[in-house]
């Protein structure tokens, strides 16, 4: 996210919270505050956040907000990645997979009820 994203990102909270206010004087050190603790994050994944936020939360968001629920987000694309892995792995399994050999069933019947082998 740039600084100017930062600051749209301000104008929609003022509009959800309008007691967040940025004090004129400290404008430009809080929008550099928060572009350095959340420019690796993409402006519509923060608009997102920022929804889901107004639709959960009665106070303003801080950085904080912001970060934990990226962390919720990183977390749930890695679950999905691994559940991805795993089911192309038993995907693969049943395309390798062999029918038992020929009699295999009876000899185990027959082993279980100590009739030999």
């Amino acid at each position: 996210m740039t600084p100017a994203e930062v600051t749209r990102l301000f104008k929609q909270i003022v509009l959800a919270y309008p007691m967040f206010r940025v004090p004129e004087e400290m404008a430009k050190e809080q929008v550099a505050m928060w572009h350095q603790h959340l420019k690796d994050v993409p402006y519509e994944t923060a608009l997102r956040i920022l929804g889901e936020h107004i639709a959960t939360e009665r106070f303003p968001p801080t950085i904080a907000d912001f970060r934990s629920r990226i962390d919720d987000l990183d977390n749930v694309r890695r679950q999905k990645e691994e559940a991805e892995s795993f089911i192309a792995q038993v995907e693969l399994w049943k395309q390798r997979a062999a029918p038992p050999p020929d009699g295999l069933r009876a000899r185990i019947i027959s082993m279980t009820r100590g009739d030999g082998a």
